[in-house]
């Protein structure tokens, strides 16, 4: 079963992003959080950062450019695209 972080229990988006981060990293959701990212979490890297946007991209029937993709290096840039795209991430 998965956990989310307490402060986002009402945040379904937020369970939601949280759920297919932890999910394309293969790691607890409990610890995925606004901050993590490419440098500072565990099993983010390049290859998981393509297999994270592909499920991005799946889950929120959405398609990000070349560009947008090399920014999204942390939970938060991600929401912010998602945002750009129309998906209100708040």
């Amino acid at each position: 079963m998965l956990r989310f972080p307490n402060q986002f229990q009402d945040d379904a988006l937020a369970q939601t992003l949280y759920a297919v981060v932890a999910n394309a990293l293969n790691i607890d959701p409990a610890g995925v959080n606004e901050d993590s990212g490419l440098d500072a979490t565990l099993n983010w890297d390049s290859l998981r950062q393509v297999i994270l946007i592909t499920e991005i991209e799946r889950a929120y029937d959405v398609e990000f450019d070349l560009d947008t993709i090399n920014k999204a290096t942390s939970v938060r840039s991600i929401r912010e695209m998602l945002s750009q795209k129309g998906v209100q991430a708040d």
